[in-house]
């Protein structure tokens, strides 16, 4: 006979998918936190999203779907994907401004 369980991989699956997610979002963080975050210079009015972005975590699929807009990225998909996808712009985007930094100093 069949078995309608899902093999024990694919069940692991989101659960591996969240946890690398959020191992990315804390390297990201401390990345922000190592580069200024975005928080020094200008008055920083209108770009909350620069100087403090909204955690990952808890924002809704709708949100997430929203930023990944603005970044350019891949708006369908399952919330854990939105989530890897949006902590790899955001991480790419820290290290261009960390980079541009470093130039800048030289």
């Amino acid at each position: 006979g069949g078995s309608d369980a899902p093999p024990p991989a694919a069940a692991a699956g989101p659960n591996i998918i969240e946890r690398t997610a959020e191992i990315v979002e804390g390297a990201s963080n401390v990345l922000n936190t190592l580069t200024g975050g975005g928080s020094s210079g200008g008055s920083g009015g209108d770009d909350k999203q620069a100087a403090s972005p909204k955690a990952l975590s808890r924002m809704t699929k709708k949100d997430l779907q929203a930023e990944c807009d603005e970044r350019g990225v891949d708006r369908m998909g399952k919330v854990a994907e939105l989530r890897v996808r949006l902590r790899a712009a955001r991480k790419a985007e820290a290290e261009a401004v960390k980079a541009n930094a470093k130039k800048n100093r030289k």
